[in-house]
């Protein structure tokens, strides 16, 4: 064999190798714990997370149902864009495979093209976990490697005709449908250690909601949505929320030739 045709052939079978080699794509999917699944003891400790005790208390709304659009991460609140889907944990199906021309409602997208897909169902949080996650249909979606401290709901884009995008209702109240004041909510950040994506890994992101002060009764109730007057005001504030992550690894992230 000729020099030249020997180095030829070397680099094939190393690219070749190489290749075999390659760490696979991390991925994520995504999935939602209502509390009230839970048999806590009264007065005794919820569900620790990030080392926040989140419980489900009778003073929950009997109703808290959002338009949920999709899910992501962000190591930072700076980072305010999607910007190639690989954050994305979430993407409802409605959204037909992309975010950008997605929204509550008609209208304009931000990209200045017209709004194609919309999502009109409700996503029920007070459902139990095993209903809510089979009315989510969350598929597994590609991940960006990295260290992430937020996770971030979005409920809509522009919304531009002003669609209802939450609803709520505490006892036998009336359910009360709104347009958000934001279409996009943000969960207290990680503080203990950030969720870590790796290549290889397929990651599980545990989204649990603390409904301990959602809602407010009495004449000095405050929240985000009241009604009723005097000692009768009721008054909504969307719950905090946090996360967990549950990572395997991809005991085929390394092929064999």
């Amino acid at each position: 064999m000729h020099a030249a045709q020997k180095l030829s052939f070397l680099t094939l079978l190393a690219l070749a190798v190489g290749g075999c080699a390659q760490k696979r794509e991390a991925t994520v999917d995504f999935m939602i714990t209502n509390l009230a699944d839970f048999d806590f003891e009264p007065g005794g400790l919820g569900l620790l997370v990030d080392g926040r005790n989140f419980l489900a208390v009778p003073t929950g709304p009997s109703v808290l149902g959002v338009k949920l659009m999709a899910a992501y991460l962000l190591e930072d609140l700076e980072d305010e864009e999607i910007t190639d889907g690989r954050l994305l944990v979430y993407l409802n199906p409605a959204c037909d495979g992309s975010i950008a021309h997605c929204d509550a409602s008609d209208g304009t997208a931000r990209d200045g093209e017209a709004v194609e897909s919309i999502v009109t169902d409700w996503t029920d949080l007070t459902a139990s976990s095993s209903d809510i996650n089979a009315s989510l249909g969350a598929t597994e979606l590609p991940a960006l490697r990295g260290k992430y401290r937020y996770l971030r709901l979005v409920m809509c884009r522009a919304n531009d005709a002003g669609a209802s995008t939450l609803r709520w209702a505490e006892g036998l109240d009336t359910v009360r449908e709104l347009e958000w004041s934001s279409c996009e909510l943000t969960s207290a950040r990680l503080e203990k250690k950030p969720l870590e994506i790796s290549a290889g890994e397929k990651t599980t992101v545990e989204m649990v909601l603390n409904y301990s002060e959602a809602v407010s009764v009495g004449s000095d109730a405050e929240g985000e949505d009241c009604v009723g007057s005097g000692a009768g005001v009721k008054c909504f504030t969307f719950p905090a929320f946090s996360f967990r992550a549950y990572s395997e690894t991809d005991a085929t992230d390394e092929t064999e030739d």
